[in-house]
């Protein structure tokens, strides 16, 4: 063939743009095949060859000179990465100073200790152990495996547990980076399991599809006066706090029941009316359920059984799960069923509801990610992630925050979501129910985004029992505790803490709106508390965890500093708390913290460089016996100067959780068993130090 025939013409030039970089080279063989002219299998770090016969296995460096200039400059950029981070890491542990970090959202850095001053620049420049946000969360869980916890149990019965549990902790923390999610589970948790033992929710489930298996009755229908009371309350003590159903839909689906006269004698699908859905159906009696439940203020001396109204939801509730498509109506129901065993103290249960919601909002964000600009399926996205972190924390069915999802990435970027369109509207209510509701949520909403901004900042790189790490964060809890109190100084001010609390029973219907307001304050309240106690729980976990003989005088002044406040603000949690028992959707976490604060304070207690501040303190203010009130003592910004809480406040302190969770023990298992441990560990204490 010619070079000017058809066919050469139609070639197409040669790409000369590959004589720029060098080809790939084969892979080659470690100095020692090389030595000995055989072949290598490029094993790495040690070849065949020379894995049996033992011999050092070395690879020839690639030549810089090979690379093109992009790869050179990419190698460059990740070297000096490596220095600045390997750099900061070592001034940190040297000198106790921290690496440059900023407070992700924070404006300026706040003044600190003058013996220990850390600057706040760049959270980004923070280096990263691998853990994910949360992972070294301090609930009571973890406080129960401290040396100084365990001390007092030594030789008692309940140490044993407890032991097994630290040891499957320590074991965890060495396979951190195990792709597995489960955590082993505390000895408390394990109490509430409802296959570890006989559970009142629903008796006779398990025969529920057997063919001689009888549904469950009402005694007498439900009239439209009761069926509008249970419609009332919930719209007041439940839907101002979780508004995750759209008011008109409600209103609609309740008079349709209403009007038709509900039957619960149809089959599931037969004569069921043309607008109604099944979902509906469970919606609307899963209301009921949770209206009639939230007028039980007082705790009981048993475990509640099921609403009759629960019993008739769960067939409809089937469609949920093997319903032809996933809808805003399934994540409802299924929320509304979590929020009813968050009531009646049924955290296990609600975990396994709210576990199955995140997995259909995780689909349908997966499928239409433009749903999130819809106001209604905005609220149910933001309020799955949150009920589910908000048990995790605590069960710890799943290391806190690890998933790491497009819902909770959906909750991390996106706004808060944005108020409902239409004015509300219910029979014999105010619209200021509206907007009081819409406040509450954006509060709450708000909080949990600033929790997962301290999980990120203060419990992801290191252990908290790293001394100088701790030490180092200090100004950073301080700046926290700054944007703490700019959250709570922003609440409207019906909803501002006045410590005055009325126990709800004795609220009459009329002034139930008052009721709602007191409630959510204090709701609030409880919450600034929380997370105040979140942020500086480290300062007296790592001096609980350490002699202070082998701390640096100066790392030993910002952690008492730490510390100083955590248990200032601990006392004064304790000393806001109403002495009445009041059932809500927080019960059971609300114990769950007073447990972990009281079981700290016992840590602190038995603490020695922290028992001779408290000693000293209690001999300055006089404070008597243990059983004496709590004084009226009040964290300030200025640590240095601010004297200790006193142990008699703090052994005050840990009555009032005493208290306030016996309430709660008969109706469920595991606050009857932290009840039993927190009992014994101040005798312990009592004993020790008197």
């Amino acid at each position: 063939m010619s070079p000017t025939s058809p066919a050469a013409a139609a070639r197409p030039p040669p790409n000369r743009s590959g004589s720029q970089y060098p080809r790939k080279r084969a892979s080659q063989a470690c100095l020692t095949c090389r030595a000995r002219k055989s072949r290598c299998d490029n094993q790495r770090p040690k070849c065949g060859f020379c894995l049996k016969s033992d011999a050092e296995c070395n690879y020839p460096k690639t030549e810089l000179t090979q690379l093109d200039r992009a790869s050179l400059m990419i190698l460059d950029r990740l070297e000096r990465v490596e220095q600045n981070i390997l750099g900061e890491l070592g001034r940190a542990a040297t000198t106790g100073h921290s690496p440059h970090v900023t407070l992700r959202g924070s404006i300026a850095a706040v003044p600190t200790s003058p013996s220990f001053s850390v600057t706040t620049t760049s959270a980004a420049a923070a280096p990263s152990s691998g853990r994910p946000p949360g992972d070294i969360w301090i609930n009571g869980d973890r406080v129960m495996t401290w040396p100084r916890i365990l001390e007092l149990l030594d030789g008692n019965p309940f140490i044993e547990p407890w032991r097994r549990f630290k040891e499957q902790l320590d074991g965890a923390e060495v396979t951190i980076g195990d792709s597995s999610p489960l955590l082993v589970i505390s000895p408390t948790v394990m109490t509430d399991d409802p296959d570890s033992g006989p559970d009142t929710f629903a008796p006779g489930l398990e025969d529920a599809f057997s063919r001689n298996a009888q549904r469950p009755e009402l005694e007498e229908q439900v009239s439209t006066a009761d069926a509008e009371e249970h419609l009332t309350a919930y719209i007041l003590h439940v839907h101002s706090r979780y508004p995750i159903l759209d008011m008109r839909e409600l209103r609609h689906i309740a008079d349709s029941m209403i009007r038709r006269g509900f039957d619960y004698r149809w089959p599931l699908m037969h004569r069921l009316p043309s607008d109604l859905s099944p979902l509906d159906v469970a919606t609307y009696l899963l209301v009921l359920a949770l209206g009639e439940i939230s007028k039980k203020t007082d705790p009981e001396d048993h475990r509640l059984p099921a609403s009759t109204f629960v019993q008739l939801a769960l067939p409809w509730m089937g469609y949920v799960h093997f319903g032809t498509r996933t809808s805003i109506k399934a994540m409802q129901a299924e929320l509304l069923l979590a929020i009813y065993h968050m009531w009646s103290l049924r955290p296990w249960r609600a975990w396994q509801v709210v576990e199955a919601v995140n997995v259909l909002a995780e689909k349908m964000l997966l499928k239409n990610p433009d749903l999130a600009g819809n106001s209604l399926a905005h609220r149910i996205f933001w309020t799955a992630p949150k009920m589910q972190l908000e048990l995790s924390e605590e069960l710890q069915m799943h290391r806190p925050s690890q998933r790491t999802s497009k819902l909770l990435a959906f909750m991390n970027a996106s706004s808060l979501p944005e108020p409902p369109r239409d004015p509300f509207v219910w029979p014999g209510l105010g619209a200021n129910i509206g907007s009081e509701t819409w406040y509450y949520y954006l509060a709450e909403t708000s909080s949990r985004r600033l929790i997962e901004r301290i999980k990120t900042e203060l419990y992801l790189t290191q252990p908290v029992d790293s001394l100088a790490h701790v030490a180092s964060r200090y100004s950073l809890a301080c700046e926290l505790e700054r944007q703490i109190n700019e959250w709570s100084n922003s609440l409207p001010a019906e909803f501002k803490a006045t410590h005055s609390w009325s126990p709800a029973s004795a609220i009459s219907p009329t002034t139930s709106v008052e009721s709602v307001h007191q409630a959510m304050s204090k709701y609030l309240w409880n919450r600034q508390c929380q997370i105040r106690l979140i942020v500086f729980r480290p300062f007296v976990a790592v001096l609980a965890q350490h002699h202070s003989d082998v701390i640096p005088s100066r790392i030993l002044r910002v952690l008492l500093d730490g510390a100083r406040k955590y248990l200032a603000f601990s006392v004064e949690f304790f000393n806001s708390q109403s002495p009445h028992p009041e059932r809500h959707y927080g019960t059971w976490l609300l114990c769950r913290n007073l447990w972990t604060t009281a079981l700290t304070l016992l840590a602190a207690c038995n603490t020695p460089v922290l028992f001779r501040h408290m000693s000293t303190a209690n001999n300055e203010d006089g404070a008597g016996s243990p059983d004496s009130p709590m004084s009226t003592f009040h964290p300030t910004s200025e640590g240095p100067a601010e004297p200790m809480c006193s142990y008699s406040d703090a052994l005050s302190a840990v009555g009032v959780a005493r208290t306030i969770m016996a309430f709660w023990v008969q109706e469920n298992p595991s606050l009857a068993a932290c009840l039993d441990l927190l009992s014994v560990l101040l005798t312990k204490t009592r004993e020790r130090h008197g």
